[in-house]
């Protein structure tokens, strides 16, 4: 616990270094998570499904790192996310994420010319569990975006619940992009236009394979974003064999009109008495407006 505590502390200067606004909020960084196209409602215990639904930090057993890198071709974007972990002792846990993305669009000032769009986050997320069933949790977020000298910021919030049932299955509820509106400095680019993905989010999760050596699990999520009046769905399996190979693959329509494939691999190995993951998921749009393109994840995590 004492190393655990340090390595919060540690990695405090770089979360405090903050996270973005609108596109980059569609991505869910971590590779794991993705993978089962996109799911993660009604996950818990690891710190894979944070973005999704603050309560699925619950029932953490150890202190976790992850970084994570995500691409998109459709949206010329990339973007990564530092993520720790200290669970208490599996009462709940607390939580600092920072992201940072980064977005060419062309300038329409300039014909030919391109501009960056620079997104930070920083998130602080914390969970607790009433009794064994019943879990809890919340995200903060400030986020902000910058586009040649203009700037744009939010400050919001996401409130979660898990149900766990039993070991098998259990279910998930998140209200996302709760809270203010995002302020823009200088009004450029349309950025003071720029609207939260406000929305609810509602998921399950099933394990049909359970035991030493195997685990098969199926999880759907479905949703609405509010500001868009648009429904979401995702659904997708994993399967583990003996906690060192990892097979993912699911669907996923974002809201947006689009969908998206996913397929993903994983695999995880200790070195020096630190147990390592590592999670790779490749998402090609499979149809819906727009440029047609795929994203890529990256996941390496530590367990402590």
């Amino acid at each position: 616990m004492k190393k655990a505590i340090l390595l919060a502390i540690l990695c405090l200067p770089v979360f405090l270094m903050a996270d973005s606004t609108v596109p980059f909020l569609r991505l869910n960084l971590n590779a794991a998570g993705m993978g089962q196209g996109g799911t993660g409602c009604a996950g818990y215990g690891s710190i894979s499904n944070i973005n999704i639904n603050p309560a699925s930090t619950n029932k953490a057993q150890d202190a976790s790192l992850a970084f994570s890198y995500g691409s998109s071709s459709e949206f010329q974007l990339s973007s990564t996310q530092t993520t720790a972990l200290v669970p208490f002792e599996g009462t709940g846990s607390f939580g600092m994420a920072y992201i940072y993305s980064k977005q060419q669009f062309d300038d329409p000032a300039a014909d030919g010319q391109k501009l960056d769009r620079n997104d930070k986050e920083v998130l602080i997320n914390y969970s607790v569990m009433n009794g064994d069933q019943l879990g809890f949790g919340a995200d903060l977020k400030y986020a902000w975006s910058d586009i040649y000298s203009t700037t744009a910021s939010f400050l919001s919030a996401d409130l979660g619940m898990i149900y766990i049932v039993d070991d098998n299955l259990s279910f998930g509820l998140a209200l996302k992009g709760l809270g203010g509106e995002i302020s823009s400095y200088g009004g450029a680019y349309g950025l003071g236009n720029e609207r939260i993905d406000s929305g609810i989010t509602a998921g399950a999760n099933y394990m049909l394979l359970n035991d030493n050596e195997n685990k098969l699990s199926v999880s759907a999520d479905t949703g609405y974003i509010l500001i868009f009046n648009r429904g979401i769905v995702s659904a997708g399996f994993k399967y583990e064999y003996r906690s060192m190979l990892t097979i993912m693959a699911g669907d996923y329509e974002n809201g947006y009109g689009e969908d998206y494939l996913t397929a993903g691999l994983g695999t995880s190995f200790d070195i020096g008495g630190i147990n390592f993951k590592i999670d790779y998921t490749y998402s090609p749009k499979a149809g819906g407006a727009g440029d047609f393109g795929n994203d890529q994840y990256i996941t390496i995590t530590s367990i402590l």
